[in-house]
């Protein structure tokens, strides 16, 4: 049986910040994104603890932490997930970020290097001046702009979280995301923080600076956070590992739901999660077969273009799964190989160069 240990963790300035961890091993930190709760991972935890301390939180603000006035910094917010690795009891972790996530971990792995023994960021990005912005109606959409409710914005935002495809076969589990969150809406004054914490997140000029393993996870369809974002924090990053996935990084609950291709393409990111960052001693993760093309700057290239290529010394791979994933224990065996070591990901991948 997996245990699970549910304990506070105190921030610098005092407030409290709750915190779950579930399973026994190397510890994984993993950090919700905007409005997100830890309910956000909770598709994947009990596979991921089978092998690992997962330890997941509430944001301060966000679900059962404390609130504070705002606005939020990234320094503040990468300060508090320190805080919950000291609650925990862990001196490092891999830490895995996605969207405003991802940016609250590159502060982490920045400001807290001797902390992050791994990185992941997913569908994340650089900040300011040098993000690949989104298109206007899908920020829109994801802030619920003209909603009169926090249900009626959350079904705005779910428009953009998941792929249409996905909202077309699962609209059951859109409408019980949507009466969670009508449950247990994310209070104003806390998403607003947040989102100030995003709007001024910049991490360009010390991203050389990271030391940890890194890996870049990114969909090609992503309408919040455009890929190219990727693009550009592998540019910046040494030695980082940039994977493209041929489909949806979902916003909503990792992995969507058991049986759906955009859970063949997660469980893909996270068997190669193994060979990428996975060591136990700091290396330039394995490369993984790209295309030859020339390096073409982020900004200047089309969507089309932004999948398997070689941009300086990073690897870029297009994946895709090549299996239907029908049996919940072949799943489990995919999921929990994340930040595990010397992990064959061969049954599972397939990688397609892509043709000119």
């Amino acid at each position: 049986m997996v245990t699970v240990e549910h304990f506070p963790a105190r921030a610098a300035d005092g407030i409290t910040l709750a915190a779950t961890s579930h399973g026994q091993g190397p510890a994984l930190l993993m950090i919700p994104g905007l409005g997100a709760t830890r309910r956000v991972y909770q598709t994947i935890v009990p596979a991921l603890a089978e092998q690992h301390r997962v330890v997941v939180f509430d944001p301060r603000g966000i679900g059962d932490s404390e609130i504070t006035d705002g606005p939020y910094t990234m320094q503040q917010l990468a300060g508090d997930a320190v805080s919950v690795l000291d609650a925990a009891g862990e001196d490092t972790a891999t830490v895995f970020g996605a969207s405003m996530g991802g940016m609250v971990a590159q502060h982490m792995a920045i400001e807290h290097p001797q902390r992050v023994a791994r990185l992941i960021l997913a569908c994340t990005s650089p900040g300011t001046s040098h993000a690949v912005p989104a298109d206007r109606e899908a920020t829109r959409a994801l802030l619920g702009k003209g909603a009169k409710t926090p249900e009626e914005a959350y079904r705005i935002a779910c428009t953009v979280l998941y792929s249409h495809a996905f909202q077309a076969a699962h609209p059951e589990f859109i409408e019980s995301e949507i009466r969670e969150r009508a449950r247990r809406p994310v209070r104003a004054r806390a998403f607003s923080a947040q989102y100030e914490a995003v709007r001024h997140h910049d991490t360009w000029d010390r991203l050389p600076d990271i030391t940890a393993p890194t890996l870049l996870l990114h969909g090609t369809e992503d309408y919040v956070m455009p890929p190219g974002n990727s693009e550009v924090l592998a540019q910046r990053i040494p030695d980082a590992t940039l994977v493209m996935l041929c489909v949806w990084i979902v916003r909503g609950p990792p992995f969507e739901l058991p049986e759906t291709p955009a859970t063949t393409t997660m469980v893909t990111a996270t068997a190669t999660v193994a060979t990428a960052v996975a060591a136990s001693t700091p290396k330039r993760p394995p490369r993984i077969p790209t295309h030859t093309s020339t390096p073409t700057g982020a900004r200047k290239i089309s969507n089309a273009a932004r999948m398997s290529r070689p941009i300086g010394s990073i690897s870029v791979a297009r994946i895709t799964s090549t299996m239907a994933v029908t049996q919940s224990a072949r799943l489990t065996t995919m999921v929990r190989t994340i930040s595990s070591e010397n992990i064959d990901t061969t049954p599972f991948l397939k990688v397609r160069r892509r043709v000119a």
